[in-house]
């Protein structure tokens, strides 16, 4: 779990993702490994001048997600705050990505200027190991999509956003879903 948590988020913890993730932090008695990685937490954003300590381990760790119609979804921790947001390319085939990621700050820091980053598809991504997964599956699944084959398209539960996007685009347009062709039925 310790391992899982560095490659994905471990900056949180004040660990670098791109190096090994080292032995797990210290575990008190009566303290679970998420408790251990919530005082971790704590104590890096103490060192940049900000109490957490108002926040249990559940708020620290669970993820928040929010979807916003039609292609924002935002990632919200107390101490950082991402947003993707997709936008239509040049064709039905390319797109989009920006990502945003906000960190606090405590009241009396100095902003620091964003950084601002264009990345070709295909690019050694430094935008951590979920996004740059999901990036590198973009193009897969948008060639899968002109098989000759294919009828129709079914999506799991996680993927209900893609759904509920199409629905939300009918009912605005005034369509219905055989207007938006085979793959939508």
């Amino acid at each position: 779990m310790w391992e899982a948590f560095v490659t994905v988020m471990g900056e949180r913890a004040g660990r670098k993702s791109t190096e090994p993730a080292g032995p797990h932090p210290q575990i008190n008695d009566g303290e679970t490994l998420r408790d251990a990685l919530a005082r971790e937490i704590r104590t890096v954003q103490a060192g940049r001048g900000l109490d957490f300590d108002r926040f249990d381990t559940a708020e620290l760790l669970d993820m928040a997600q929010y979807n916003l119609f039609p292609n924002v979804t935002a990632v919200v921790f107390p101490d950082v705050l991402s947003v993707v947001r997709a936008r239509p390319g040049d064709d039905p085939d390319h797109a989009i990505m920006d990502a945003f990621v906000f960190d606090r700050l405590a009241a009396e820091s100095e902003p620091t200027r964003p950084l601002d980053i264009a990345l070709a598809p295909g690019a050694d991504l430094p935008i951590g190991l979920v996004l740059s997964q999901d990036v590198g599956n973009f193009a897969r699944a948008q060639r899968g999509l002109h098989q000759p084959g294919l009828q129709h398209l079914t999506l799991s539960a996680e993927e209900c956003r893609i759904v509920n996007l199409h629905r939300n685009l009918e009912r605005v347009l005034g369509i219905s879903p055989t207007e938006m062709g085979p793959l939508m039925r």
